[in-house]
């Protein structure tokens, strides 16, 4: 197994600290069948380490119906669920973890719609607060999340995003 330092752009607490690796082996990026979901930022990452090579094998950022459509999925039938199980178990340990993790999927999907990647995680909440099709109080919300993740009132923050995001995505894809 072979693996990288995670790039400086990426090294931001809750996601990554400057000591951070990542796995580099095979295609585990969003739209592969080897998606592993703990590899935060993953395709963004690896366009980041490769810039315009033409090694990459997925690219979500192309096919921003298909990605979106698939991270709503995602959230509505893995995340949103388990989440709300650990937290009803008051599991708060492994709900932030996971809240982290779609936190960051949230965050790839505001860069995304844009048919981007994310390329750098420094004040990212202040940055999709001014996309077009960012709901309101994103930046403060999105703040509170990744600052409180674990905790419930954070969880609901989380989905009411993902819930008006998908209107605003949808509208904007048009």
């Amino acid at each position: 197994m072979s693996s990288v330092a995670v790039p400086k752009p990426f090294c931001i607490k809750p996601f990554y600290d400057p000591t951070s690796f990542i796995e580099t082996d095979g295609d585990m990026g969003f739209l592969s069948e080897n998606y592993k979901p703990e590899l935060l930022f993953y395709d963004d990452i690896e366009r980041f380490i490769k810039k315009d090579k033409e090694e990459l094998i997925s690219r979500p950022w192309e096919e921003p119906s298909n990605s979106l459509a698939l991270a709503q999925t995602r959230w509505k039938d893995n995340g949103k669920p388990i989440i709300k199980a650990f937290l009803k178990n008051r599991d708060r340990f492994n709900a932030k973890s996971l809240m982290i993790q779609y936190a960051a999927l949230y965050i790839q999907c505001n860069h995304w719609v844009d048919e981007k990647p994310v390329e750098d995680l420094h004040r990212i909440a202040s940055s999709i607060n001014h996309m077009p099709y960012a709901p309101v109080n994103l930046e403060e919300r999105l703040n509170f999340i990744l600052e409180s993740a674990g905790h419930h009132h954070a969880f609901t923050a989380l989905d009411q995003l993902y819930a008006e995001s998908a209107k605003k995505w949808a509208l904007y894809l048009l």
